[in-house]
């Protein structure tokens, strides 16, 4: 704990004494060392920058503050690791659920400042609700960044089959052909158009072998629907891969690879791309096969137009390659654009019902009015507790009463205590002091309890030595005498 000490004139002190200290690098989150009968003495300007080789600070006070209101009050403060704050925080935030089928969760916090539990609440959520939306975003980014790729290299091979297109147009002079050739032509970009999307699904999964062969830098898998797949089953099974993947993430990014549940989403996650591939296997099979088909159709319309004059032959040859690649970027921005529109259309799950506030109009810690009334019967118990066990574990009669309730033997006088150790016949020492008159009072009782008998013998006995038996049997003699 650091103390400080601030003065009228603008500067301070900081004195810091400890045992053992340790030296903390909060930008690297990392302890330099540790030190032994530690001792720090700082001075300084309240405004400035205090820098020494092992700290630096800025002390500034509250705006409606100033140096006289504080002079002669005791200030102290302590450092403490992101690590330590978050471990004290997180023991301060409760979590609660009305009941078993509730969907809310209650979240609470116990802390001495009420703005500060509100700031730590509302932050938690946002951050909370931010990374969930970017859960839902990142597979729609994935999707978007695969689109984007492909389009770059389709439009490479675009622009320059657009290139040729041109150049071989203007040097030959070509015009557009003929009835026939423009029906032919219309019949071949049909079959492109098709080809092209058959093409889009051949890509894909060869991007999904890719994937599961571990050969892309990519952490989540592009859904099937976004590129045209209309498979329910693969959809499923990639729906759950990217939900699997993104949990095993989280755990690995929060350094919990040895939590259980790591070992069970790598074993799930396995299997899923084991099961992902069997299904794929008969899909691709179909797929090449309306592609080949579709290159024969293709090809066989190339032979009829190869009956054509030899420059609208090459026109249409270059007019094919050109609409095949027109018509797999067009079909790859529409993807884009609906991936996009996926994306923004993305709303959190989690919505929050109230924002944090304090409940109840007093602290719940300290109680004054239950402090006070557990003090006050504190206060009457420990007294009756102490006057109940002395009563109950004592061992001695102080009283007459206490003799006449446990015996029903006539009580017939009473000796005070004598405190002379020295002379045990209290009859020489002080004759009249009153230990005497208390033996002189028992013999007159003694001779009153033994009526006229001329032979008289009294026996004074007790259990435990020490008890008086010879300073009592001394004493009746003696008043006797």
């Amino acid at each position: 704990m650091f103390d400080i000490v601030i003065n009228t004139d603008g500067t301070f002190q900081i004195v810091l004494k400890k045992q053992s200290a340790t030296v903390y690098n909060y930008n690297t989150n990392q302890i330099i060392e540790e030190k032994e009968d530690y001792e720090l003495t700082l001075k300084g300007s309240i405004g400035e920058i205090l820098e020494t080789p092992e700290i630096k600070l800025l002390i500034t006070i509250n705006d409606d503050e100033d140096l006289v209101q504080i002079e002669g009050r005791n200030f102290a403060f302590k450092l403490t690791t992101l690590w330590g704050l978050t471990k004290y925080f997180k023991s301060a935030l409760e979590y609660s659920v009305p009941n078993k089928d509730a969907t809310v969760v209650q979240i609470g916090m116990t802390t001495s400042s009420v703005k500060l539990a509100q700031d730590i609440i509302n932050e938690l959520m946002r951050v909370y609700i931010s990374s969930k939306l970017d859960e839902k975003n990142h597979l729609a980014n994935i999707t978007i960044d695969y689109i984007e790729k492909q389009l770059t290299e389709v439009s490479t091979s675009l622009n320059s089959t657009e290139d040729n297109l041109k150049r071989f147009k203007s040097v030959n002079r070509a015009m557009n052909v003929d009835e026939q050739a423009s029906r032919l032509s219309d019949q071949q970009l049909n079959l492109q158009n098709q080809l092209a999307e058959f093409m889009v699904k051949k890509r894909y999964y060869d991007y999904i072998k890719e994937y599961n062969a571990g050969t892309t830098d990519e952490n989540q898998i592009v859904t099937p629907a976004s590129m045209g797949v209309n498979d329910a089953a693969l959809d499923r099974l990639v729906a759950e891969l990217a939900t699997a993947q993104t949990q095993l993430d989280a755990l690995v990014k929060n350094n919990q690879e040895r939590n259980p549940k790591v070992s069970r989403l790598r074993i799930q996650i396995r299997n899923l791309k084991n099961s992902i591939m069997e299904n794929i296997s008969t899909s691709e099979r179909a797929n090449d096969l309306a592609i080949s088909d579709l290159q024969t159709r293709i090809e066989q319309l190339d032979s009829r137009i190869s009956r054509l004059p030899a420059t609208q032959m090459q026109l249409g040859g270059i007019e094919r390659t050109f609409n095949l690649n027109d018509a797999i970027y067009n079909y790859l921005l529409e993807k884009q654009a609906e991936a996009k529109i996926t994306k923004a259309s993305n709303l959190s799950d989690i919505v929050i019902i109230e924002p944090a506030q304090m409940v109840g109009t007093s602290p719940i810690s300290p109680k004054y009015m239950f402090n006070y009334l557990i003090a006050i019967m504190m206060g009457f118990a420990i007294p009756f507790g102490i006057i109940f066990l002395k009563y109950f574990l004592k061992s001695t009669i102080n009283t007459q009463e206490e003799i006449e309730g446990i015996t029903n033997a006539p009580i017939l006088g009473k000796v005070l205590h004598y405190k002379n150790k020295n002379e045990k016949n209290v009859f020489i020492s002080v004759p009249n002091n009153k230990t005497a008159e208390n033996f002189r009072t028992l013999r007159t009782n003694l001779n009153f309890a033994l009526g006229g008998k001329t032979a008289k013998t009294i026996l004074v006995s007790s259990c435990v030595s020490g008890e008086g038996k010879t300073f009592s049997s001394l004493n009746i003699a003696a008043a006797y005498a």
